[in-house]
């Protein structure tokens, strides 16, 4: 596969996401993804992929449970996601 060269238009997308993702809350993200780390840690082995996959959806399920708010500015951060991800999607 050829490497896509970066257009500075592509690059300013970039770093107007970057820079949204930073302001909506890395943080929240790294924390979910830090009690996702602490499920799978407790269990080692799991004999097969969708028990894994099973464990995850309901630790998935728990953590967002404890979810109260809403991101005010997610409708401008997900539509940014889309314009940069359009050729992904």
């Amino acid at each position: 596969m050829a490497k896509r060269r970066i257009t500075p238009e592509r690059r300013a997308q970039r770093k107007k996401l970057l820079k949204m993702l930073q302001n909506a809350g890395l943080n929240e993200i790294e924390g979910f993804n830090r009690q996702m780390r602490k499920v799978t840690k407790s269990k080692s082995v799991f004999p097969t992929d969708d028990s894994l996959l099973k464990m995850l959806y309901l630790a998935m399920i728990d953590i967002t449970k404890k979810w109260t708010g809403r991101r005010q500015d997610w409708g401008k951060i997900h539509s940014q996601l889309e314009i940069y991800f359009a050729d992904h999607i």
